[in-house]
């Protein structure tokens, strides 16, 4: 069977994207929302305000009165009733909130005001609209204030609140299952032999998926086995809507990952990227499930999730797919390699981003406090110090 073999970055992502489905939609309570992706768009059920506002603690006049002295004949709270219309040469108290008399035009801040008795003293200098929110200046009913694929923020969920969504509508959590490969590989908590180490890519891993809010859980590591990875395909793709695999898939003998897929019955879709780190990395689709193989290599497999699965689980949500950019100035200079895209870990702060120099794609120990990508083409021109580059935030930032 013959699928994609060494394509582009922009490609390999966009095949990514073009196998991934939105989850199902689900109705929580606001309380469970934050951080969820809204299912569908929020419109403003009235104007707000729905009335006149009362913006300041005073008293609620007419510019017809202005430079005269008026009484005050009631007082009006947030909540009250709406009052009646304001008299000739009468003001009303009013408090921050409450709905103003019809025919006011101004607010008198309390801090303003000159009483002489039960008589409010009204400067001449008033100005219309002051300290007042006019009906439907915020919103107008049937504003869309929400898209489908919103994240909710504390700031959103207050907005459903007001517009009387008790439950939101958000994308079910993708279910991930999480892989390692490897007979060299022990857990962190373990004293590994002389030709063994910790697994510190499922951990890296678990902390993406942690970040990225989705309902996840580890299989302990597949050995190197053809039939106990055959297995571990089919017992993963059963319940899950992504499944990850670190290592066994690169070209070795003991490489048998991509072997198992298609003895279980998955479509590769393709196979080895052109960039760096990261080049074998594979998509396989089965029963509707994505399956990702990452190269075992902590930041083969980094660049992997930050660039293509975090893009499909937010996909997954409704969410655009798409990392968070930002622009800094190069603090060295950034040299193509003619034959992949390179992506190299950097370090911005402030107004600078200085990129990371590492030993290879085992090196965890140089980048540690990294917190960007920056990209440089096989076609691009050298990039110098000094040049202001565009760069992507790397996932969990």
């Amino acid at each position: 069977m013959s699928y994609p073999v060494m394509i582009r970055p922009d490609e390999a992502l966009s095949l990514v994207l073009g196998h991934t489905s939105h989850t199902a939609v689900e109705s929580i309570r606001l309380s469970e929302a934050a951080g969820r992706f809204l299912a569908r768009p929020l419109c403003a059920d009235r104007d707000y305000p729905p009335f006149d506002r009362a913006m300041m603690d005073g008293f609620a006049v007419s510019l017809r009165d202005r430079g005269r002295t008026c009484r005050v004949t009631a007082e009006v709270a947030a909540g009250d009733p709406l009052p009646e219309p304001l008299e000739p040469g009468c003001a009303v108290q009013i408090m921050t909130g409450a709905a103003c008399p019809p025919g006011t035009n101004v607010v008198l801040p309390i801090e303003q005001a000159v009483m002489e008795g039960d008589l409010l003293r009204l400067p001449d200098d008033l100005i219309a609209g002051k300290h007042i929110a006019r009906a439907g200046s915020e919103c107008r009913a049937g504003q869309k204030l929400l898209q489908a694929g919103a994240r909710l923020s504390p700031l959103a969920i207050a907005n459903l609140a007001t517009c009387g969504r008790a439950i939101a509508e958000v994308f079910a959590l993708p279910k991930v299952t999480l892989i390692s490969t490897g007979n060299e590989l022990v857990d962190a908590a373990v004293t590994p032999q002389s030709t063994q180490i910790r697994d510190s890519t499922s951990p890296m891993l678990g902390a993406f998926l942690e970040l990225a809010a989705v309902r996840y859980h580890t299989v302990q590591g597949a050995p190197d086995d053809p039939h106990a990875l055959h297995a571990a395909v089919e017992e993963a793709a059963s319940g899950s809507d992504v499944v990850i695999f670190t290592g066994g898939v690169s070209a070795g003998k003991h490489d048998y990952l991509p072997q198992a897929l298609l003895e279980a019955g998955a479509e590769i879709v393709f196979h080895k990227v052109r960039q760096k780190p990261g080049k074998p990395l594979l998509l396989a689709s089965l029963a509707g499930r994505l399956i990702f193989g990452l190269p075992g290599n902590p930041l083969s497999a980094h660049l992997g999730f930050h660039r293509y699965i975090l893009a499909a689980l937010r996909q997954m949500q409704g969410a655009d797919p798409a990392p968070l950019t930002a622009q800094a100035l190069l603090n060295e200079e950034l040299t193509p390699d003619r034959r992949r895209t390179r992506f190299v870990l950097a370090r911005w702060q402030d107004a600078e981003i200085t990129p990371i120099s590492c030993k290879g794609s085992a090196d965890i120990y140089s980048v540690a406090g990294a917190n960007a990508y920056l990209r440089i083409d096989p076609e691009d021109k050298s990039k110098e110090a000094g040049t202001l580059v565009r760069f992507e935030l790397t996932g969990g930032v």
